[in-house]
């Protein structure tokens, strides 16, 4: 049962299709630690996909999303909200594990450039990485990719790089035009390869709390 005020605690977004087309604008609001609630102004004439994209609304999100499985009931919810918006809203619950802050899932935004190859070919492709975790990466290329695809790297570290590889799980939503987004899986990590990254993500991450540290000050 929803007890929010919606006007007051819902936040703005865009939900995608698994093929990274517009599925809906929605507000929603985190109902626990792997739930949010979508809530629709209208009841929703189509039909509820299984799994969906989310992304927040603002320029800094334009490289990030999350993946949510929906339930498949809708559900109908009268708030406390002023008479001219105490209209009947329709929401749906979805569950995730992709939220930065679990450990399991945990990653930096980053954005820096390098080339990767694919399996199959000889030839080098640019890519630009805009977050990194221990299980993975997201890039943004201007080349379309296939899921599936295994690909080679270079991680950039200012005393020894670090070869990587890492396979392609599914393309994913961004709010550039010409830009496609890829969420990609390591494999075949050396020990030595493994130790590095998360190294490497770590100590991004350290650095980048200190500087939002000191900015508040």
């Amino acid at each position: 049962m929803l007890t929010k005020n919606l006007s007051l605690h819902t936040e703005h977004g865009t939900l995608y299709h698994m093929d990274c087309s517009l599925f809906s604008e929605i507000r929603y609001f985190r109902d626990s630690f792997d739930t949010t609630v979508f809530v629709f102004p209208e009841k929703p004439s189509f039909s509820i996909p299984d799994r969906v994209f989310l992304m927040q609304d603002g320029s800094d999100n334009d490289f990030r999303s999350l993946l949510f499985t929906l339930s498949d009931e809708i559900l109908t919810y009268q708030g406390d909200e002023p008479p001219e918006a105490g209209l009947p809203r329709y929401y749906v619950r979805g569950t995730t594990d992709e939220m930065p802050e679990s450990r399991s899932n945990f990653r930096v935004y980053v954005s820096f450039q390098t080339m990767v190859w694919l399996s199959e070919e000889s030839h080098e492709e640019s890519i630009t990485v805009k977050d990194i975790g221990t299980g993975g990466f997201l890039f943004v290329s201007k080349k379309e990719f296939t899921p599936g695809a295994v690909i080679s790297a270079i991680l950039p570290d200012a005393r020894e790089p670090v070869f990587i590889k890492a396979k392609i799980r599914k393309r994913r939503p961004i709010r550039r035009d010409g830009l496609f987004g890829y969420g990609c899986q390591f494999i075949e990590m050396s020990a030595r390869a493994e130790a590095k990254v998360r190294q490497f993500v770590f100590q991004t991450e350290l650095l980048q709390s200190k500087a939002k540290a000191e900015t508040l000050l």
